[in-house]
């Protein structure tokens, strides 16, 4: 009785193991494309960030490196098909207060 209770068991646990498979192989994490246009010059630059979150879902960051600020910039969700493509404003960040290093006691 109890070793086919241990099968069972097993087998729901092979189960779990392969649906775990199946599902990691199978994901693709949505796209994500950069251009950096002054990085090669040697100088800070603005780095451009184009995301789709999901289909008609787009933000666009761009990454101001002389000034260390991120700026966001969106699209209305959802947006249909062949509609103009609009960006709104959202906000800005000061990356070197956020990432500024605590001084050591």
């Amino acid at each position: 009785m109890r070793s086919r209770q241990a099968i069972i068991v097993a087998l729901v646990g092979l189960n779990l193991l392969l649906l775990t498979g199946v599902i990691l192989v199978g994901y693709t994490p949505p796209a994500a494309f950069a251009q950096d246009a002054a990085a090669a010059a040697g100088e800070p630059a603005d780095t451009v960030l184009g995301v789709q979150a999901e289909v008609g879902n787009d933000a666009i960051y761009i990454i101001d490196g002389q000034n260390h600020f991120l700026h966001c910039f969106r699209t209305p969700f959802p947006r249909n098909e062949g509609d103009p493509v609009r960006l709104f404003y959202i906000g800005t960040r000061d990356l070197s207060r956020e990432f500024r290093k605590e001084a050591r006691r």
